[in-house]
């Protein structure tokens, strides 16, 4: 295990969406596609906003949700708002 000290929050999104988009080249390559669930809350944001950004193989890529708030569509109490907003209206995913 590498622990690495990061200096603030936009390097821990930075690291984090490096990260996964590292892992899921290699799932892609290894077996087709990479599976990755995104919680909801503020934290995850920024690391989306990166994640959009990094080389991903976005065709074997599958997004789901693990929490969600009831509420109405766009709404900015959903986590579905924010997750499209910062992720999937940047994407190339199906």
């Amino acid at each position: 295990m590498k622990i690495e000290v990061l200096t603030d929050a936009d390097s821990v999104a930075r690291a984090g969406a490096a990260f996964t988009a590292e892992e899921a080249r290699a799932a892609v390559a290894a077996r087709g596609r990479f599976i990755v669930a995104f919680s909801g809350g503020h934290t995850p944001w920024t690391m989306l906003r990166a994640l959009a950004e990094e080389r991903m193989p976005w065709a074997g890529v599958h997004v789901v949700q693990v929490d969600e708030r009831v509420a109405p569509a766009g709404d900015p109490d959903r986590n579905l708002t924010h997750l499209r907003e910062s992720l999937l209206a940047h994407c190339p995913l199906r």
